[in-house]
């Protein structure tokens, strides 16, 4: 594969042409996030309103920001499990559990600011989708007490072993 830089919308990550690429770490998020930019004529500022991300192949050092504060243990009904899956749902990255040692479903987000504690084990692709490296194969929608999770994309992460 040849080095290169692109511009992309961050759920790109998990396009099946794509996510193999980003799982196995090879293609990475950028440095920055881009807020807004010119169009190829020069004519016109498109404002990107943090839903588009650099990918480049290039190596990329980020300090990890992610403090792991949330404890599962201290309230359980914080992180509802996926039905047909195991594994829990966390709604915002900041919420990660530090001492959950199971797969845990994530927002995107996740990988502006990957943890060195846990590893990518898979992705959804979106409301109806499959998990791109075919761990949830039998089930279509990821689901929450009965009801399909309406969240595009969840990153499966798994804290890695000591």
């Amino acid at each position: 594969m040849k080095d290169f830089i692109l511009l992309g919308n961050k759920q790109s990550a998990t396009l099946k042409s794509m996510w193999p690429y980003v799982m196995e770490g090879a293609v990475r998020y950028g440095y920055t996030s881009p807020k807004s930019f010119l169009a190829p004529d020069g004519s016109e500022e498109k404002n990107l309103a943090g839903l588009s991300r650099w990918y480049t192949t290039f190596p990329v050092q980020k300090k990890c920001r992610l403090m792991l504060t949330k404890s599962y243990y201290a309230d359980p009904s914080q992180y509802p499990h996926y039905e047909g899956f195991d594994a829990i749902e966390v709604g915002f990255v900041k919420d990660i559990p530090y001492d959950y040692f199971g797969v845990i479903g994530v927002p995107v987000t996740y990988l502006d600011n990957q943890h060195p504690d846990f590893e990518i084990v898979g992705a959804s692709t979106g409301t109806g989708g499959q998990l791109t490296n075919g761990i949830l194969a039998h089930q279509q929608d990821l689901q929450i007490k009965g009801r399909t999770k309406n969240s595009p994309t969840r990153i499966f992460i798994k804290r890695r072993s000591l």
